[in-house]
Protein backbone atom coordinates (compact mmCIF):
# COMPACT_ATOMS: atom_id res chain seq x y z
CA UNK A 1 0.00 0.00 0.00
CA UNK A 2 2.84 2.44 0.85
CA UNK A 3 4.50 1.69 -2.50
CA UNK A 4 1.21 2.38 -4.30
CA UNK A 5 0.80 5.61 -2.34
CA UNK A 6 4.29 6.76 -3.32
CA UNK A 7 3.59 6.00 -6.97
CA UNK A 8 0.29 7.87 -6.88
CA UNK A 9 1.82 10.92 -5.21
CA UNK A 10 4.58 11.00 -7.81
CA UNK A 11 1.92 11.01 -10.50
CA UNK A 12 0.23 14.09 -9.06
CA UNK A 13 3.60 15.99 -8.40
CA UNK A 14 3.77 14.44 -12.75
CA UNK A 15 -0.80 15.37 -34.47
CA UNK A 16 -0.97 13.55 -37.85
CA UNK A 17 0.09 16.06 -40.57
CA UNK A 18 0.10 14.94 -44.21
CA UNK A 19 2.92 16.25 -46.41
CA UNK A 20 3.62 15.95 -50.10
CA UNK A 21 7.01 15.95 -51.72
CA UNK A 22 6.85 19.28 -53.53
CA UNK A 23 9.79 21.69 -53.39
CA UNK A 24 7.63 24.40 -51.80
CA UNK A 25 6.63 22.10 -48.92
CA UNK A 26 10.24 21.13 -48.36
CA UNK A 27 11.12 24.83 -48.14
CA UNK A 28 8.25 25.41 -45.68
CA UNK A 29 9.45 22.51 -43.56
CA UNK A 30 12.97 23.98 -43.48
CA UNK A 31 11.53 27.29 -42.26
CA UNK A 32 9.15 25.84 -39.67
CA UNK A 33 11.25 23.06 -38.16
CA UNK A 34 14.68 23.00 -36.55
CA UNK A 35 16.99 20.05 -36.00
CA UNK A 36 18.29 19.04 -32.61
CA UNK A 37 20.97 16.42 -32.03
CA UNK A 38 22.84 15.09 -29.02
CA UNK A 39 25.19 12.17 -28.50
CA UNK A 40 22.44 9.57 -28.99
CA UNK A 41 19.62 10.85 -31.21
CA UNK A 42 18.60 13.55 -33.68
CA UNK A 43 15.09 14.93 -34.29
CA UNK A 44 13.19 17.82 -35.85
CA UNK A 45 10.87 20.07 -33.83
CA UNK A 46 8.77 23.21 -34.56
CA UNK A 47 10.93 26.32 -34.51
CA UNK A 48 8.39 28.21 -32.39
CA UNK A 49 8.62 25.63 -29.61
CA UNK A 50 11.16 26.21 -26.85
CA UNK A 51 13.33 23.37 -25.61
CA UNK A 52 15.45 22.83 -22.52
CA UNK A 53 18.03 20.09 -22.15
CA UNK A 54 19.49 18.26 -19.20
CA UNK A 55 22.73 16.34 -19.74
CA UNK A 56 24.43 13.91 -17.40
CA UNK A 57 27.24 11.44 -18.02
CA UNK A 58 24.95 8.82 -19.62
CA UNK A 59 21.56 10.55 -19.89
CA UNK A 60 20.39 13.33 -22.19
CA UNK A 61 16.86 14.69 -21.80
CA UNK A 62 14.94 17.17 -23.97
CA UNK A 63 12.02 19.10 -22.48
CA UNK A 64 9.66 20.73 -24.98
CA UNK A 65 7.85 23.84 -23.72
CA UNK A 66 4.56 24.95 -25.24
CA UNK A 67 1.68 25.36 -22.77
CA UNK A 68 1.38 25.20 -18.99
CA UNK A 69 -0.68 21.99 -19.18
CA UNK A 70 1.62 20.39 -21.76
CA UNK A 71 4.51 18.02 -21.05
CA UNK A 72 6.57 16.42 -23.79
CA UNK A 73 9.89 14.81 -22.88
CA UNK A 74 12.33 12.79 -24.97
CA UNK A 75 15.10 11.05 -23.05
CA UNK A 76 17.98 9.00 -24.42
CA UNK A 77 20.32 7.14 -22.13
CA UNK A 78 23.16 4.67 -22.37
CA UNK A 79 22.04 1.36 -20.84
CA UNK A 80 24.40 -0.40 -18.46
CA UNK A 81 24.36 -3.42 -20.74
CA UNK A 82 23.33 -3.51 -24.37
CA UNK A 83 20.48 -5.72 -25.57
CA UNK A 84 21.86 -7.91 -28.29
CA UNK A 85 18.95 -9.42 -30.24
CA UNK A 86 15.31 -8.82 -31.12
CA UNK A 87 13.93 -11.21 -28.50
CA UNK A 88 15.94 -9.54 -25.74
CA UNK A 89 14.89 -6.08 -26.94
CA UNK A 90 11.20 -7.03 -26.97
CA UNK A 91 11.44 -8.63 -23.52
CA UNK A 92 13.25 -5.62 -22.06
CA UNK A 93 10.76 -3.13 -23.50
CA UNK A 94 7.73 -5.08 -22.26
CA UNK A 95 9.29 -5.48 -18.81
CA UNK A 96 10.12 -1.77 -18.49
CA UNK A 97 6.72 -0.63 -19.73
CA UNK A 98 4.81 -3.07 -17.53
CA UNK A 99 6.75 -2.41 -14.33
CA UNK A 100 6.91 1.33 -14.86
CA UNK A 101 3.42 2.10 -16.20
CA UNK A 102 1.10 -0.74 -17.22
CA UNK A 103 1.02 -2.39 -13.79
CA UNK A 104 0.22 0.96 -12.18
CA UNK A 105 -2.57 1.58 -14.70
CA UNK A 106 -4.07 -1.82 -13.92
CA UNK A 107 -4.03 -1.17 -10.15
CA UNK A 108 -5.40 2.38 -10.16
CA UNK A 109 -9.06 2.61 -11.12
CA UNK A 110 -8.91 6.27 -12.19
CA UNK A 111 -6.45 5.35 -14.97
CA UNK A 112 -7.70 3.65 -18.13
CA UNK A 113 -5.49 1.95 -20.71
CA UNK A 114 -6.54 3.17 -24.17
CA UNK A 115 -3.95 1.43 -26.33
CA UNK A 116 -0.92 -0.81 -25.92
CA UNK A 117 0.87 -1.59 -29.17
CA UNK A 118 4.19 -2.37 -30.82
CA UNK A 119 5.62 0.35 -33.05
CA UNK A 120 9.01 1.19 -34.58
CA UNK A 121 11.26 4.23 -34.22
CA UNK A 122 13.94 4.65 -36.86
CA UNK A 123 13.33 1.01 -37.76
CA UNK A 124 13.93 -0.21 -34.19
CA UNK A 125 11.40 -2.08 -32.04
CA UNK A 126 9.42 0.07 -29.61
CA UNK A 127 6.22 -0.13 -27.59
CA UNK A 128 3.64 2.56 -26.99
CA UNK A 129 1.15 2.78 -24.12
CA UNK A 130 -1.69 5.31 -24.17
CA UNK A 131 -3.64 5.98 -20.98
CA UNK A 132 -6.29 8.40 -19.73
CA UNK A 133 -6.60 9.67 -16.18
CA UNK A 134 -9.72 11.27 -14.73
CA UNK A 135 -8.20 14.15 -12.79
CA UNK A 136 -10.91 14.49 -10.13
CA UNK A 137 -11.20 10.72 -9.61
CA UNK A 138 -7.43 10.41 -9.41
CA UNK A 139 -7.18 13.16 -6.80
CA UNK A 140 -9.82 11.51 -4.59
CA UNK A 141 -8.31 8.05 -5.12
CA UNK A 142 -4.88 9.30 -4.02
CA UNK A 143 -6.50 10.84 -0.95
CA UNK A 144 -8.08 7.47 -0.09
CA UNK A 145 -4.76 5.63 -0.37
CA UNK A 146 -2.79 8.09 1.74
CA UNK A 147 -5.48 8.05 4.45
CA UNK A 148 -5.33 4.26 4.57
CA UNK A 149 -1.58 3.90 4.29
CA UNK A 150 -0.32 6.78 6.41
CA UNK A 151 -3.09 8.06 8.69
CA UNK A 152 -5.34 5.12 9.58
CA UNK A 153 -3.64 4.84 12.98
CA UNK A 154 -5.76 7.83 14.03
CA UNK A 155 -9.13 6.66 15.31
CA UNK A 156 -10.89 9.64 13.76
CA UNK A 157 -9.58 8.70 10.29
CA UNK A 158 -10.24 5.01 10.85
CA UNK A 159 -13.84 5.68 11.86
CA UNK A 160 -14.31 8.05 8.94
CA UNK A 161 -13.15 5.37 6.46
CA UNK A 162 -15.30 2.57 7.94
CA UNK A 163 -18.20 3.71 5.78
CA UNK A 164 -16.13 3.23 2.61
CA UNK A 165 -14.89 -0.33 2.25
CA UNK A 166 -13.98 0.12 -1.42
CA UNK A 167 -12.11 2.93 -3.10
CA UNK A 168 -14.84 3.16 -5.78
CA UNK A 169 -17.44 3.95 -3.10
CA UNK A 170 -15.15 6.57 -1.58
CA UNK A 171 -14.63 8.31 -4.95
CA UNK A 172 -18.34 8.44 -5.77
CA UNK A 173 -19.32 9.68 -2.31
CA UNK A 174 -16.74 12.48 -2.31
CA UNK A 175 -17.55 13.55 -5.89
CA UNK A 176 -21.27 13.91 -5.29
CA UNK A 177 -21.15 14.94 -1.63
CA UNK A 178 -18.25 17.42 -1.36
CA UNK A 179 -19.34 18.45 2.13
CA UNK A 180 -17.86 15.12 3.26
CA UNK A 181 -14.47 16.34 2.05
CA UNK A 182 -14.90 19.44 4.18
CA UNK A 183 -15.74 17.22 7.17
CA UNK A 184 -12.53 15.26 6.56
CA UNK A 185 -10.54 18.49 6.28
CA UNK A 186 -11.90 19.60 9.67
CA UNK A 187 -10.86 16.26 11.21
CA UNK A 188 -7.29 16.55 9.94
CA UNK A 189 -6.96 20.14 11.20
CA UNK A 190 -7.56 18.90 14.76
CA UNK A 191 -4.44 16.73 14.82
CA UNK A 192 -1.34 17.92 16.66
CA UNK A 193 1.41 15.86 15.07
CA UNK A 194 5.08 15.66 15.99
CA UNK A 195 6.14 12.90 13.61
CA UNK A 196 7.53 14.44 10.41
CA UNK A 197 6.26 11.66 8.13
CA UNK A 198 2.75 12.03 9.50
CA UNK A 199 2.97 15.80 9.19
CA UNK A 200 3.87 15.40 5.54
CA UNK A 201 1.05 12.89 5.00
CA UNK A 202 -1.48 15.30 6.52
CA UNK A 203 -0.14 18.14 4.39
CA UNK A 204 -0.48 16.04 1.22
CA UNK A 205 -3.96 14.83 2.22
CA UNK A 206 -5.08 18.42 2.77
CA UNK A 207 -3.68 19.36 -0.65
CA UNK A 208 -5.70 16.56 -2.26
CA UNK A 209 -8.83 17.67 -0.40
CA UNK A 210 -8.34 21.28 -1.49
CA UNK A 211 -7.77 20.30 -5.11
CA UNK A 212 -10.78 17.97 -5.16
CA UNK A 213 -13.08 20.65 -3.68
CA UNK A 214 -11.78 23.14 -6.25
CA UNK A 215 -12.38 20.74 -9.17
CA UNK A 216 -15.91 20.00 -7.94
CA UNK A 217 -16.84 23.67 -7.41
CA UNK A 218 -15.43 24.65 -10.81
CA UNK A 219 -17.06 21.60 -12.40
CA UNK A 220 -13.67 20.58 -13.75
CA UNK A 221 -13.70 16.85 -14.34
CA UNK A 222 -10.76 17.00 -16.74
CA UNK A 223 -9.25 14.03 -18.51
CA UNK A 224 -5.46 13.88 -18.74
CA UNK A 225 -4.09 11.88 -21.66
CA UNK A 226 -0.62 10.31 -21.54
CA UNK A 227 1.49 8.55 -24.15
CA UNK A 228 4.54 6.56 -23.06
CA UNK A 229 7.00 5.04 -25.54
CA UNK A 230 10.07 2.93 -24.83
CA UNK A 231 12.56 1.85 -27.50
CA UNK A 232 16.03 0.32 -27.62
CA UNK A 233 18.87 0.28 -30.10
CA UNK A 234 21.82 -1.78 -28.91
CA UNK A 235 22.93 -0.01 -25.71
CA UNK A 236 20.73 3.09 -26.15
CA UNK A 237 17.35 3.29 -24.44
CA UNK A 238 14.83 5.88 -25.62
CA UNK A 239 12.01 7.08 -23.34
CA UNK A 240 9.26 9.35 -24.68
CA UNK A 241 6.52 10.87 -22.51
CA UNK A 242 3.67 13.15 -23.61
CA UNK A 243 0.96 14.41 -21.27
CA UNK A 244 -1.75 17.02 -21.71
CA UNK A 245 -5.42 17.66 -21.17
CA UNK A 246 -7.82 16.22 -23.72
CA UNK A 247 -8.24 19.37 -25.83
CA UNK A 248 -4.55 20.23 -25.96
CA UNK A 249 -3.76 16.60 -26.74
CA UNK A 250 -6.03 16.61 -29.78
CA UNK A 251 -4.47 19.85 -30.99
CA UNK A 252 -0.87 18.71 -30.51
CA UNK A 253 -0.74 14.97 -31.18
CA UNK A 254 -0.13 15.40 -34.92
CA UNK A 255 2.94 17.55 -34.31
CA UNK A 256 4.12 15.23 -31.54
CA UNK A 257 3.85 12.27 -33.91
CA UNK A 258 5.80 14.17 -36.54
CA UNK A 259 8.62 14.81 -34.05
CA UNK A 260 8.64 11.14 -33.02
CA UNK A 261 8.71 10.03 -36.67
CA UNK A 262 11.76 12.27 -37.25
CA UNK A 263 13.85 10.63 -34.50
CA UNK A 264 16.99 8.85 -35.67
CA UNK A 265 19.53 6.98 -33.54
CA UNK A 266 23.09 8.22 -34.04
CA UNK A 267 24.85 5.02 -32.92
Amino acid sequence: MQKKTAILISILMVLIILTACSVKEQEDKAKEYEEYANDYIALNYPSDWHIQTNVSHNNQTIFFEKEANFQFVVQAEAAAEGVANEDEIKEEIEKDLYEGYRKMAEEIISIKVIEDQEITIDGEKARELKVETKLLDSTIEQLYYILNAELSSYNEVKNYLKEYQEVEIFIDEMKYNPEKLEDLEAILLQFEVENQEEKQAIMIANAFIGNAIHFIKEEKDAIIKQDIIIAYKENIRLNIFFQSNKNEYQESIGTIQKIIDSITFLH
